[in-house]
């Protein structure tokens, strides 16, 4: 065995399988992440107001998130959960904003106008423009726009090997599929490692924005065939990861999204499932 599969094999306890299994099996279901994003205008004029103050305060809480609008009066947010929440805009030469509540559904992307006056506040000082459910957890719109990260499409994905899931990442730079073989005389798994600032180290992997966790008994070709995959997102560094995969994990991230139209019956629960199965099958080896 290499020296980076050794390393790899020191980086993982044995004993997340049986987190991982009751994490799994907890869950009741996947909630992709939201986004609350608009832009900043003058009313009347439609210019658009930049350096301009905006704060999203969830509903009933105190707290708040809070950005600068850009060159073009526009602004983002990346809720962690959805709710009502109320808007707030401030800027020097323009009376104080605060808009009536809005509410944001689970895996919603709401884009929003909002209005400053010289004067009097407009009756209308909050447009909502679009409301829409991003199944990919904005990963189309991260892949069109410069960044630290790597992209593989559904197109570049049906150019490549596509034996394993692993298989697709083996020509990335910065990443190595190591092979790593477990206790009991369970197979020899595949799994995925960069190079960390003391050698060989496991990222953090993310199917549909959920964590998941590699094993020595179980890799990602365990959780996840090639057919089922829309699109992967690699960050080899923990510098410009999205807020939406953060984590202690200073190694890098790898995050998968599954396609709609997979073929076959699929579903997070069937997943489940077989991950619980397989992993009954490791604990009962080691029984053995």
């Amino acid at each position: 065995m290499s020296d980076r599969a050794r390393c790899s094999k020191r980086l993982i306890r044995p004993g997340y399988a049986l987190l991982l299994l009751a994490a799994i099996l907890l869950v009741p279901g996947v909630t992709h992440g939201q986004a609350v994003r608009g832009v900043v205008v003058e009313d009347g004029t439609g210019r658009p107001v930049a350096g301009a103050t905006v704060e999203l305060k969830p509903w009933r809480e105190t707290s708040a998130d809070t950005v600068r609008t850009d060159s073009l009066g526009a602004f983002e947010f990346q809720p962690g959960r959805a709710g009502a929440f109320s808007l707030h805009v401030v800027h020097a030469d323009y009376p104080q904003l605060d808009s009536d509540t809005v509410s944001l559904a689970p895996g919603e992307t709401l884009t929003l106008e909002l209005r400053l006056a010289r004067t009097a506040i407009p009756l209308e000082p909050l447009i909502v423009k679009a409301r829409a459910r991003d199944r990919f957890g904005g990963f189309y719109e991260r892949a069109g726009r410069p960044g630290f990260g790597r992209f593989l499409t559904r197109e570049d994905l049906e150019a490549r090997s596509r034996y394993r899931t692993t298989d697709l990442l083996r020509s990335m730079p910065g990443v190595y599929v190591v092979y790593s073989r477990g206790r009991g005389g369970i197979p020899t798994v595949n799994l995925i490692t960069m190079r960390g600032i003391a050698g060989p180290c496991l990222p953090a992997i993310y199917v549909d924005g959920m964590p998941m966790q590699q094993m020595p008994e179980s890799g990602v070709d365990e959780f996840l065939v090639p057919d089922m995959i829309e699109g992967v997102e690699i960050y080899t560094s923990f510098a410009g990861v999205p807020s939406r995969f953060s984590s202690l994990n200073a190694c890098g991230v790898v995050a998968f999204w599954t396609r709609e139209d997979t073929k076959g019956p699929w579903s997070w629960w069937k997943l489940a499932a077989g991950v619980g199965g397989f992993l009954l099958g490791v604990i009962l080896a080691r029984l053995w």
